[in-house]
């Protein structure tokens, strides 16, 4: 009987032992799934950052290119000028 008892006592300390180790797994899978929710809300905010850096990079691309094209204008209209500020001096000089 004393060792039904003494065995019956394991049990229920094992017993006990498995419900404190339950409790301590499924508050730490509360904090892994808190974890993944919290990174989960990062990785969309780097997603949408991402996103606008792209598109920010996209316009100053387009806006430099049409500086460009506008800068090469102005110096073939610079270069008309000069030629046809050249030619009038040149008639008015002889």
């Amino acid at each position: 009987m004393q060792r039904l008892l003494l065995a019956r006592e394991l049990l229920d300390s094992e017993a006990a032992r498995l419900v404190t180790a339950r409790r301590e797994a499924e508050k730490t899978l509360v904090q892994i799934t808190d974890d993944l929710e919290r990174e989960n809300v990062r990785l969309a905010d780097a997603g949408r950052a991402f996103t606008w850096l792209t598109t920010e990079r996209h316009a100053l691309e387009t806006e430099r290119a049409n500086e460009a094209a506008a800068h090469e204008q102005a110096m073939t209209t610079l270069r008309t000028v000069g030629t046809a500020l050249a030619a009038v001096e040149a008639k008015w000089s002889t």
